[in-house]
């Protein structure tokens, strides 16, 4: 029953997709497991649970997925610098 609150609560909770989270409930330990795109997201569902009446514990052990790949400095600087030169502002 409490699993299925949390459910719901995720459901209707802005900025988690509910559909990644796995949710387990033993003596009122809360487990969520999956993977979510952000550190905001996966916070915000640890959030949500850890309010519910009934729940004691959240253990999140959602997994962030880092799917941005990074760049040097250099290629980050040479692109802001190309942009300012073609830039009419």
């Amino acid at each position: 029953m409490l699993a299925q609150e949390l459910r719901y609560a995720l459901l209707h909770g802005p900025y988690v997709n509910q559909h990644e989270i796995g949710i387990s409930v033993q003596d009122s330990i809360v487990r969520l497991s999956g993977t979510m795109d952000s550190r905001f997201e996966k916070n915000r569902a640890q959030e949500i649970v850890s309010r519910k009446e009934g729940v004691v514990l959240v253990k999140n052990q959602i997994e962030v997925r880092m799917n941005w790949s990074g760049k040097e400095d250099g290629r980050i600087r040479r692109a802001i610098v190309e942009e300012m030169t073609w830039s009419p502002f």
